[in-house]
């Protein structure tokens, strides 16, 4: 892969525990990654997309498994074991933040002192709601 103009391309495989509850769990993928952009695809289809702008929190790219599993036809098996999904982040140079990007510098990503490039992933964590009902008395 060339990083001077071409995006990191990563797959990514759902496996769910046989405990698993889908109708009782809402799921989201959380991406942390330092680059320009983050997209993420299921069966050729974008599902979401993100721009870096330096927010470190519950991940910086999120996908909602479960709503988008049910928004249309494209999306379905989306929740079923083995979905498999494409994660493409793409690169961001310094010499981009320097010029072009209103960004502070302490919210910039990790850039490659050798490339001048940042591009990375760092984690692909499952984040998982459960829901409960609540009894009044």
């Amino acid at each position: 892969m060339d990083t001077q103009s071409g995006a990191a391309e990563y797959e990514v495989t759902l496996h769910f525990d046989a405990a698993f509850n889908a109708t009782a769990t809402e799921l989201r993928l959380a991406v942390d990654y330092d680059g320009d952009a983050a997209r993420v695809f299921y069966n050729g289809k974008l599902l979401t997309d993100n721009w870096y702008s330096g927010y470190r929190g519950d991940g910086q790219c999120e996908v909602g498994i479960s709503y988008l599993s049910g928004a249309s036809e494209g999306n379905a098996g989306l929740m079923q074991d083995g979905a498999k999904l494409t994660l493409q982040v793409l690169p961001l140079k310094e010499t981009t933040l320097e010029s072009m990007i209103w960004l502070q510098p302490q919210w910039w990503p990790d850039v490659d002192p050798q490339t001048g490039i940042a591009l990375n992933v760092s984690a692909i964590r499952p984040l998982a709601l459960e829901y409960t009902e609540l009894r009044f008395l």
